[in-house]
């Protein structure tokens, strides 16, 4: 973002539809993924520390 950044009435409504559409679409998750997403992190410390694994995902179109 600049440093000029204003709320305009174009992106609010950009991102109130991104989000209506996610939360019609988490009803089409499997009951697994919805059971995984539900499952709270388990926060230590809240930095960089926690982190145990980093998954680097490519795709080529």
């Amino acid at each position: 973002m600049t440093e000029n950044w204003k709320f305009r009435r174009r992106t609010f409504l950009k991102h109130g539809a991104q989000a209506a559409t996610l939360a019609g679409l988490s009803g089409l998750f499997p009951e697994t993924l919805r059971r995984a997403l539900a499952i709270e992190p388990d926060i230590r410390t809240g930095t960089i520390q926690d982190v145990q694994h980093v998954v680097i995902l490519m795709q080529e179109n």
